[in-house]
C-alpha cells in the first residue's frame, strides 16, 4: 500500500497570558485626547467622584485605550469603563477580561515572520491571547488504512490540511484513491473527503469499503434500517445499484426484500426503506 502526504508550512499559535511590549494598533481611535477641549462645560478637570450638582452631565477621562465615562446621576458621579471608541488596548489584555468589539484582533511585540509576536482577539465578550511561532508543525501523518468519507481527521498531525494516496485493489484493477483532510464548514472541523476513480464492474460484493463501493457506478452501499421488528434488515455492505429479481441471484442465494436506512449518509429523517438484495439461503451455508 502506497501512501504519500502533501505538506504545507503554516503559522501555529500557542495560548498565553503574558505581557509584551505593544506595537502600534492601526485600529486605535480616541475622540477625547484633550479632555479640556472635548468635554462639555462644567466637567471637572480630573476624574470626579462623590457628590455632583449638574444632573445628566457626562464627562470623559483617560487615554485612548483606558477611557472612563463619568455621569452625574442622582446627585452622585457614576463612572464606567468606556471602550466604545477604543479598539486595541495599550498593552496586551489579560485572558478572560471583558472586551466590546467582537472579532477584533490586536498585535503586540516585534514583527515575527510577518506576524506580531503576540496577538489578542475579542471572542464572546472576552479577550483571548496567544504567542505566534514560525516553527513548522510536525509532518502530516496519513492513516495506515484508507479513512472513511466524512470522518474526523483532527487526530492526525495538528488537525492540519493534508492529502494521502492509497493503492487499492478492486475488481476494476489497482486504483489510486485520494483522501484529503480539509475544513468542513458544516461540521466546523477537519474531515476526510475521499475520491476514488469510478468504474462499472458491478462486482459489488467484492467491495469491503464504502468509498470504493460508491466509486463503482453500478453499486450502492446499504446499512440496516428500522421497522416493526419482523422485517429482514439489510446486512451492511455493497450491493448492485438495482434491486434483484427472483432469477438474478447466484446459486445458494435468494432475492429477499430487506429494510435499509436511506438517510444513513445524508441529512433526512427517514430510517426505513425497502431494497431487494441477494442473500444466502439458510441451507446454503453462507
Amino acid at each position: 500500500m502506497k501512501r504519500n502526504a502533501l505538506r504545507q508550512s503554516f503559522l501555529i499559535t500557542v495560548t498565553a497570558a503574558a505581557l509584551a511590549a505593544p506595537v502600534a494598533c492601526t485600529n486605535q481611535v480616541s475622540l477625547f485626547e484633550d479632555d479640556d477641549d472635548t468635554n462639555p462645560p462644567g466637567c471637572p478637570a480630573t476624574q470626579p467622584s462623590g457628590a455632583c450638582a449638574d444632573e445628566g452631565l457626562t464627562c470623559h477621562y483617560g487615554a485612548a485605550c483606558d477611557r472612563v465615562e463619568a455621569t452625574c446621576e442622582g446627585g452622585q458621579w457614576l463612572t464606567v469603563q468606556d471602550n466604545s471608541n477604543c479598539a486595541c488596548p495599550a498593552s496586551i489584555p489579560t485572558d478572560g477580561t471583558s472586551c466590546f468589539q467582537e472579532g477584533l484582533s490586536c498585535g503586540y511585540g516585534d514583527d515575527f515572520c510577518g506576524f506580531p509576536e503576540q496577538e489578542a482577539e475579542c471572542r464572546d465578550g472576552e479577550w483571548s491571547s496567544w504567542y505566534n511561532s514560525c516553527n513548522p508543525p510536525p509532518p502530516f501523518e496519513c492513516p495506515v488504512d484508507l479513512p472513511l468519507e466524512g470522518t474526523s481527521c483532527d487526530e492526525n498531525g495538528w488537525g492540519s490540511a493534508g492529502t494521502c494516496f492509497y493503492d487499492e485493489e478492486t475488481p476494476c484493477g489497482t486504483q489510486q484513491v485520494q483522501a484529503d483532510c480539509t475544513w468542513d464548514e458544516l461540521h466546523l472541523q477537519m474531515m476526510w473527503t475521499v475520491e476514488a476513480p469510478t468504474c462499472s464492474s458491478a462486482q459489488c460484493e467484492t467491495y469491503g469499503h464504502k468509498d470504493l463501493c460508491d466509486a463503482d457506478t453500478g453499486c450502492r452501499w446499504l446499512v440496516p434500517g428500522c421497522g416493526s421488528g419482523t422485517e429482514t434488515v439489510t446486512p451492511e455492505g455493497c450491493y448492485p445499484i438495482d434491486d434483484c429479481t427472483a432469477n438474478s441471484c447466484d446459486e445458494g442465494e435468494a432475492c429477499v426484500t430487506t429494510v435499509h436506512d436511506p438517510c444513513a449518509f445524508s441529512l433526512c429523517n427517514a430510517c426505513g426503506a425497502e431494497a431487494n438484495v441477494c442473500l444466502p439461503t439458510p441451507d446454503s451455508g453462507g
